[in-house]
């Protein structure tokens, strides 16, 4: 049983003497400061110990005041130094509202599940025979904190981007890694999507890691330039010159439709956006619904193949299909089951192994994990495949002289002493060739533009 420990030292106190400068008032200063009884009051010239508000006298302690239902007990610690807690009464459990009638069925009359003593929205009070607990609202869930679930439709004017709920994207700074990067792979910034306004992180100072108008600070952070709260429609204008979020305690300290959220139970939470399930096309949904006739194509609604919608990779041909435009391989390729436009036949010279067209003509060709060696992987989509898994350079097989992070490679001096496709790295091993189209690469070799670094590969077959 919980106890609420209230120290009474006993003291007892005399009449004082007879002194032209002390205080006719018995209880200045008052003399029941470190008792039990803290209220003072003067009755007769003399000091009686009352107790505070709320808390009553005990028969049998008359020193000591406790609550309403509740007596008190008298404890003594290791030095022999005498106190007194106060316990609940038999029938009674500790509450937060006092000591409560045990199996009362009012443990949450009132309700003691406040967002000041729990957090934002876990104010449902469910209890059992013997305590209570706190739990999140409807449309939230969670069991140290309350975070939103997704909703279907977004509140008031937000729209769905990116599954998260945003109120105009003229305000947001990222609802993606692309809004971060624009698509660069080079770029390490990303998007942290869940804060209200999304928070641009990873950035180099001094790199034009961030979009455009704001500026990577010294947290790793895309932070926009202020001169007063104006400029700053999510948080506050820093003394940096720089806007922060601000903290928040419930949903009215939030922007829009935003919802405070206070991940680590401490009383300082920040506004998150509502998530949701984008369904409609953007650049964020690039496979999302278009009104009949219409297609989803590079994040936009596309009804018609003039101009030519189909600009990205070696989907370039535009066909009217049942359901408005669609994207296929260029005349002559054939789509593969990763989906990857690849010729119909491998090139002349090639042959079909374990599905990729493999030049015979080259010193080592790793399609399967067998050519490796014992214990070592193949990834056949390099024109001479990778094997990795090794420890030492004897783990590789002939061609490879170095085991470099468990992969094995060969060291070259200049792109002739590597394979077709490949190219001598300035680490002094060979190889992915970078490209940016089929025709840099050599015949029997495409270029895969889908992939954030475009290379030159294999050729799948015989899907």
């Amino acid at each position: 049983m919980k106890r609420i420990l209230i120290i009474a030292v006993l003291l007892s106190f005399s009449g004082c003497d007879d002194d032209s400068n002390s205080s006719t008032d018995p209880c200045d200063p008052n003399p029941c400061i470190s008792m039990g009884k803290t209220v003072c009051v003067a009755e007769n010239d003399e000091a009686v110990c009352e107790c505070e508000e709320g808390l009553f006298e005990d028969s049998s302690y008359t020193e000591v005041c406790c609550g309403l239902n509740s007596h008190a007990v008298e404890v003594t610690d290791e030095n022999g130094i005498n106190s007194y807690s106060c316990e609940c009464d038999e029938g009674y459990i500790q509450s937060e509202d006092g000591c409560t009638e045990e199996n009362s069925g009012e443990l949450c009359t009132p309700n003691p599940c406040s967002e000041e003593e729990y957090g934002p929205h876990m104010t449902v009070c469910t209890e059992d025979e013997s305590s209570f607990y706190c739990e999140c609202e409807d449309g939230y869930e969670g069991d140290t904190y309350c975070s939103p679930v997704a909703v279907e439709e977004c509140p008031g004017e937000d729209v769905c981007l990116g599954d998260v709920c945003v109120s105009s994207m003229l305000e947001e700074q990222c609802v993606a890694d692309i809004d971060c990067n624009g698509g660069d792979p080079l770029n390490p910034t990303i998007c942290n999507n869940t804060v209200v306004g999304g928070i641009c992180s990873g950035c180099r100072v001094d790199e034009g890691d961030c979009p455009p108008s704001y500026i990577c600070n010294d947290y790793g952070t895309c932070s926009k330039p202020c001169i007063d709260e104006n400029d700053c429609p999510y948080g506050s204008c820093s003394d940096l010159g720089l806007c922060i979020l601000d903290y928040c305690t419930t949903d009215e300290d939030c922007p829009g439709n935003s919802v405070c959220v206070d991940e680590n139970a401490d009383g300082q939470g920040l506004c998150f956006r509502i998530p949701c399930v984008e369904t409609v096309c953007s650049i964020y949904n690039t496979d999302g619904d278009c009104p009949t006739g219409a297609s989803c194509i590079g994040g936009e609604c596309i009804d018609s193949c003039t101009p030519n919608p189909c600009t990205e990779g070696d989907h370039t041909l535009c066909v009217i299909g049942s359901d408005g435009p669609v994207c296929e391989c260029e005349e002559g390729l054939v789509e593969d089951s990763s989906g990857n436009c690849v010729p119909e036949d491998c090139a002349d010279g090639f042959s079909c192994t374990d599905g990729y067209c493999v030049d015979p003509a080259e010193y080592f060709q790793c399609v399967t994990d067998e050519d490796c060696g014992t214990g070592l992987s193949c990834n056949p989509e390099l024109p001479t495949g990778t094997c990795s898994g090794c420890t030492d350079a004897v783990d590789c097989p002939s061609y490879a002289d170095t085991c470099f992070s468990g992969y094995c490679l060969t060291s070259c001096s200049d792109e002739s002493d590597c394979a077709a496709g490949m190219e001598c790295g300035s680490n002094g091993y060979c190889g992915k060739k970078n490209c940016a189209s089929n025709s840099e690469c050599p015949e029997g070799y495409m270029c895969d533009t889908v992939s954030n670094t475009p290379r030159c590969e294999r050729v799948s077959c015989g899907n």
